[in-house]
């Protein structure tokens, strides 16, 4: 607070460079005033005040101080929790009778809430997809390498995480779990057509299906940077497990696998089990051929299925020119509007129709 010797009170704006120490020295203060400097001391008298405050919080009635803590985009926020709740304990021992620290908000319970759903997530698709992959070989030493394929391109990757600096979160957790189906989907085509004696040949349908999925992930370095921050890390972890399991198909697969041949498969069918086979054939034959002949029907109901967006066509068309007019009096009109649109919008829209806003 500053008053001048007339006892009016006013307010100076002063910035404070080049001053040392925690409180300024007032005398160091200068001002330019008609081209001369004064000190603020000569102008003004200095006092310290209260300042009046401009809200009031209060828990149960009694006046509080909120204080909020943020982590740092680097800091580990659930190890800088801990920390936090240590300080908080402390200062909580030392307060005066009457005062108290309460916390009302956490966040890290959620994140740690998440990430124990995410966890058990991971385990369960692992557990699901090694089950899904004895039943259908029967075989230990089959399961025994698809299992170490993946165990060496999951400890690789946390290599690559840790040399590109990828955080590990809840979108990038997300990731691990979306990729392992893709993993071991790599490594049985590779491991099935190393055991018929193909080779390594089904490499470039293999690292052309990778690449296809990596390329749709591209999209998300489009996006507002906003959602880039949430999604980034997420693209990251996809895209580092499918590179390093290209890596696995073409050399440690291989490997593996002539250190620990796995039989060939037999060749023999029985007789009932060929008839199967060509009775499945001949009802998928002739399918395409039914629906080759009704295709006309078969897209336009795919396409009515789907929708026509003539629910986003405006109610009118701002313009003098011919078209606006043209367009005002049929599909903007008021005839059309009220009795026509809402049966051609259901009509035609679909299921696009349930999705804009």
């Amino acid at each position: 607070e500053a008053s001048g010797v007339s006892g009016i009170k006013y307010t100076i704006p002063v910035a404070f460079a080049g001053l040392s120490g925690d409180v300024p020295r007032w005398d160091d203060i200068r001002v330019e005033a008609g081209g001369r400097f004064f000190k603020l001391t000569d102008l003004v008298e200095v006092r310290k005040g209260k300042v009046e405050p401009s809200a009031y919080y209060r828990i149960n009635g009694l006046s509080t101080i909120s204080i909020r803590v943020l982590a740092a985009q680097s800091a580990n926020q659930l190890v800088l929790a801990g920390k936090v709740k240590e300080k908080i304990e402390t200062l909580r021992a030392e307060l005066p009778r009457g005062f108290d620290i309460a916390v009302s908000y956490d966040k890290t319970v959620f994140i740690k809430e998440e990430l124990q759903k995410i966890v058990l997530r991971i385990g369960l698709s692992l557990l699901l997809l090694l089950l899904f992959v004895w039943m259908v070989s029967r075989s230990r030493r089959y399961l025994g390498v698809i299992f170490l394929s993946m165990l060496a391109n999951i400890l690789i990757a946390f290599i690559f995480y840790h040399w590109l600096g990828v955080e590990i979160h809840i979108y990038s957790l997300a990731g691990i779990t979306i990729s392992l189906g893709i993993i071991i989907d790599n490594t049985i085509v590779m491991a099935d057509h190393i055991r018929i004696g193909k080779g390594i040949s089904v490499f470039r349908g293999v690292l052309a299906a990778t690449l296809t999925t990596g390329g749709a992930l591209v999209v998300v370095f489009f996006l507002d940077e906003q959602q880039q921050l949430q999604l980034v890390d997420f693209v990251y972890v996809i895209l580092i497990n499918l590179g390093v399991s290209q890596a696995i198909s073409l050399f440690f697969i291989p490997a593996l696998l002539d250190r620990f041949p796995l039989p060939r498969p037999a060749q023999n069918r029985g007789g009932k089990t060929k008839r199967r086979f060509v009775k499945g054939y001949r009802f998928y034959g002739n399918t395409i051929a039914r629906l080759y002949r009704f295709r006309v029907w078969i897209l336009l109901v795919a396409l009515l299925g789907f929708g026509i967006p003539t629910f986003l066509l405006p109610a009118n068309w701002n313009g003098e020119n011919w078209y606006h007019q043209a367009y005002n009096a049929t599909l903007g009109s008021e005839n059309y509007n009220k009795n026509v649109r809402p049966v051609v919008d259901k009509a035609l829209g679909g299921s696009l129709r349930l999705f804009p806003n």
